[in-house]
This record gives structure tokens, C-alpha cells and sequence, in this order.
């Protein structure tokens, strides 16, 4: 059994088809939603769930590259391992689950039906999509799912580099509460200095803690990246602690940036996916290798056009796009000089103020000017990996689940309308009293 034929496969045929073919276009039909929606979240899960470790080492590449470090892959997946052990790899796994379950479920839904409405019918009774339509069909339908899921985007993305965050922000802390402390004691020894020996040594007191506080300052700025992003329990409490500190608004930082990434990449990848698939199909070709190979295909080139929205996107929803400078910096600021306790107070309100001056348009613009056109492509390693592989296994996986679930459904129905019949005759055959 050839599980295309009943999935969102390829619908473009030329008038050349044969005679067996032709019967099945006629017969073809979208699956019901139930089956796209299941097939879709089971395979987004599972997926997901395997290829997280390449989504936490392209979220920190490109976090630590807004903050001034620049590593390669493996350089980034050592510090990954050396800094959170094995666990750290899987960072963020909960709300990726949620995030590309619920999403390939809904973007299948979506899918399915913006294909039947774009699919024309040919003079030779079979069906056709063309380039544009497949785009549109797979653009709109993830745009969709990417707006309605930017939430849990957000705090994906935030707690795949809490771990890095954490650390970092109590390492602010516990900077800032000694560099308090070396300013009092500072301040003590001038005071001193000057009963003992004069204006000279009052000079050269201050000028002593005027570099302490320069020397706490420029670490403080150092950290600023970090310090914006407060350390998370699990989704729920990200959720929730959002909400309070940056207000609904918060929950859908970034979301035009997440538009970009999915939305191009999603209809690019059905165009491609849907051309390649015709190509290879047929001459007695396993049909899960031809969508395997399409799919691997597809989303290389998909992923190298959307990485420059995918590298605004992370560092607008990690505060550090443009805007978010200055706000870290005061939240950063405000640890050094008043200690641990109100520096992890001002950490929530850090992000909020950052979130709201983060720009787009200047976030890629200044990423060009500090680091060259090669910033726009920070992280793509890892990311054509896990894209390639997660959007293919999905693919693959769904289109054969589709037709068994489908299949299952069908008995299912049969099952229970055969039982209905059966009881209706029963009573019906039952003497009257």
C-alpha cells in the first residue's frame, strides 16, 4: 500500500497518466481531520523529543554570539556538556514537545484543508497544485500554527539557555555583592587615608575605587545578555512569571521573527518537497525512502533561506535584540551596586523593558554591523541538522501513519454502526408485551 495516496502527497499529474492511475486520482480524498491531527502530533513529539540536543546548541551558538562569543558547533556542544553534563542537551525539551506536537497537528489540519481548496481538477479527472498553491498551502498553514504557539516558542526557546542564564545571573550576583562590599571598604580606607597622610592618598584612594567600580561595571556589561532572562521551574511557571513581569505581551515576543522562520520555511519545504516527490516517485521506488530523501532535500534548502529570521527571532525572545541593551545593562547595573537580592528582583523587569524596544529590522542590522553577513547564518549548522532530520522523520512518519489511522478509524466506525444495526434489530424482533 502506497501511503501517499491518502496523505497530503503531491497532487500535480500530467494528462500522460495511465489508465490504472487515473481511478485513483478520481478516488483521491483529504483525510479526515481526526487522523491528520493525531498523525501529525505523534510524530511531532517523538521527533522532537530526539533531535532537542541540536535546537540547545543553535539557541546558546546564537545567544552567545549576541553577547560578543563566537564558537564553532562542536565548540559550543563541549561547553554545552561541560557546564550542564548530558541533561543539558535536553534543556527545554517539555515545551518543544508542546510547542511541535500541537503545532504539527494543527499545521496538518490546516494543511489539508488549504490544499483540497487549492487543488484544481484537470481535463483527464485527475488533480493539480501548483508551485504557488503548495507554497501557500504550507506558508499560511504554519504561519497560522506559528502565531497561535508563540507563547510556548518563547519559553522553549528561554529555557533552552536557563541553564547558561542561571549560572551566569548568580555569578552577576555574587559579583555585584562584592563589588559592593570592595566599595565600602574602599570608601572606609580613603576616609582613613586622608586623616593619616592628606589630599595625595584621598586621590589615590579614589582613584582605587573608581577602578573597582569600572573593573565591576564592565563585567556587569559583560553579563548583560544573561541577566535579562530570570531561571525558570518548568513551562507552567515560565508561563505564568511572563505574564506578571512582562504582562500578556511578553508571551508573543518576537512573534513576527517566528512568522518569518516558519511560515517561508514551511511553504519553500511543501513546494520543494511536493516538485521532488513527484520526481522520484514511481519505478517500483520504496515509497517512505522517495519521501525521506524529498524531505531531507527540501529542508536544507528551506533552512539556509529563513536562518537570518531565525537568528533575529532568538535574540529578540532572549532580550537581546536591539532596544535590549540598555535595559540589561540597567538591570545588570542595579546587581552590582545593590547585591544578590535586587539584582534577581529586577531580572523579570530587566526583560520586559528589553522586550519592549527589541526591533526586528535593527536587531539583523546590527548583528550585520558587529560581526558581518556571517552572523546571519550563526547557529545554521545545528539547525539544518535538526530541520532536516526532524522535518523528514516527521514527514515520513506522518505520511505513513496517516492512511493506518485512518484505516482504524474506518473499522472503528464500522465496527460501531454494525453494533448499532445489530441492536436495533434485536429489539425490533422482540415480542411486544
Amino acid at each position: 500500500m502506497a501511503p501517499s495516496k491518502a496523505s497530503v502527497a503531491p497532487t500535480e499529474e500530467s494528462g500522460k497518466a495511465t489508465p490504472e492511475q487515473a481511478p485513483a486520482q478520481k478516488k483521491q480524498k483529504k483525510p479526515p481531520t481526526l487522523a491528520s491531527a493525531l498523525s501529525g502530533a505523534i510524530s511531532g513529539s517523538l521527533i522532537s523529543a530526539c533531535v532537542q540536543p541540536l535546537d540547545v546548541v543553535r539557541t546558546k551558538m546564537q545567544a552567545d554570539a549576541a553577547r560578543g562569543i563566537v564558537r564553532s558547533t562542536l565548540a559550543t556542544a563541549r561547553v554545552v556538556l561541560t557546564e550542564q553534563g548530558l541533561r543539558g542537551f535536553w534543556a527545554g525539551t517539555g515545551p518543544s514537545v508542546i510547542r511541535v506536537g500541537l503545532g504539527a497537528g494543527l499545521h496538518f489540519v490546516l494543511l489539508e484543508q488549504i490544499r483540497a481548496a487549492l487543488t484544481t481538477t484537470t481535463a483527464e479527472g485527475g488533480s493539480h497544485l501548483s508551485n504557488a498553491s503548495a507554497a501557500v498551502s504550507g506558508g499560511v498553514s504554519r504561519a497560522i500554527a506559528a502565531i497561535l504557539l508563540c507563547p510556548v516558542t518563547v519559553v522553549k526557546t528561554r529555557m533552552e539557555y536557563v541553564a547558561d542564564v542561571g549560572s551566569t545571573t548568580s555569578a552577576a550576583a555574587a559579583t555585584g555583592g562584592a563589588a559592593g562590599a570592595t566599595g565600602a571598604a574602599g570608601t572606609a580606607g580613603a576616609a582613613a587615608a586622608r586623616a593619616a597622610s592628606g589630599a595625595a592618598t584621598s586621590t589615590s584612594g579614589a582613584a582605587g575605587a573608581a577602578g573597582a567600580a569600572g573593573g565591576a561595571a564592565a563585567a556587569a556589561a559583560r553579563r548583560a545578555g544573561a541577566a535579562v532572562v530570570p531561571v525558570y521551574r518548568d513551562t507552567f511557571h515560565a508561563l505564568s512569571t511572563i505574564v506578571k513581569t512582562e504582562g500578556v505581551r511578553g508571551l508573543f515576543r518576537g512573534v513576527w521573527p517566528t512568522v518569518l522562520t516558519n511560515a517561508p520555511y514551511s511553504g519553500l519545504y511543501y513546494m520543494f518537497y511536493t516538485r521532488l516527490k513527484e520526481s522520484l516517485s514511481g519505478e517500483d521506488r520504496p515509497q517512505a525512502l522517495v519521501n525521506f530523501t524529498s524531505g531531507v532535500v527540501a529542508a536544507v534548502a528551506s533552512t539556509l533561506l529563513t536562518q537570518p529570521a531565525d537568528v533575529v527571532r532568538t535574540r529578540i525572545q532572549l532580550g537581546l535584540g536591539v532596544g535590549a541593551t540598555a535595559a540589561a545593562a540597567a538591570t545588570t547595573t542595579t546587581t552590582a551596586t545593590a547585591g544578590a537580592a535586587a539584582g534577581s528582583a529586577a531580572a523579570g523587569a530587566g526583560a520586559a523593558a528589553a522586550g519592549a524596544g527589541a526591533s526586528a529590522w535593527g536587531t539583523l542590522l546590527t548583528a550585520v554591523r558587529q560581526q558581518g553577513p556571517s552572523a546571519l547564518m550563526t547557529g545554521a549548522a545545528p539547525r539544518i541538522l535538526k530541520r532536516t532530520t526532524q522535518t523528514a522523520l516527521v514527514w515520513t512518519m506522518y505520511e505513513e501513519l496517516v492512511p493506518r489511522i485512518t484505516q482504524l478509524g474506518l473499522a472503528a466506525k464500522a465496527a460501531w454502526e454494525e453494533r448499532a444495526a445489530a441492536q436495533q434489530q434485536q429489539q425490533q424482533q422482540q415480542p411486544k408485551r
